[in-house]
């Protein structure tokens, strides 16, 4: 983790930051793949029937990572594009 653990916002970035983490890691294991195929791997910690909602979640991951030049798709406002690692 990054360290800081002084108060709720620090907390809360530091578990978006794993979490990309983890999206980063699923996506060159199991890319390339739409969000559908990897909630499971990225949210093996939440409940299917929450899966719709951390699908967005990921999708919001993806596109950052996109953003940033780490992930790719054919149309990063496509939810149900195929993404892949970049380069």
């Amino acid at each position: 983790m990054i360290g800081r653990t002084t108060g709720f916002p620090d907390r809360l970035v530091d578990h978006r930051l794993l979490r990309e983490s983890i999206v980063d890691a699923a996506l060159r294991t199991h890319g390339p793949a739409t969000t559908l195929a990897l909630v499971p791997a990225v949210y093996s910690d939440v409940p299917e029937e929450r899966h719709e909602m951390a699908r967005h979640s990921l999708w919001a991951h993806l596109r950052k990572l996109a953003a940033e030049g780490r992930a790719v798709a054919d149309d990063v406002d496509d939810a149900d594009a195929v993404w892949r690692t970049a380069g």
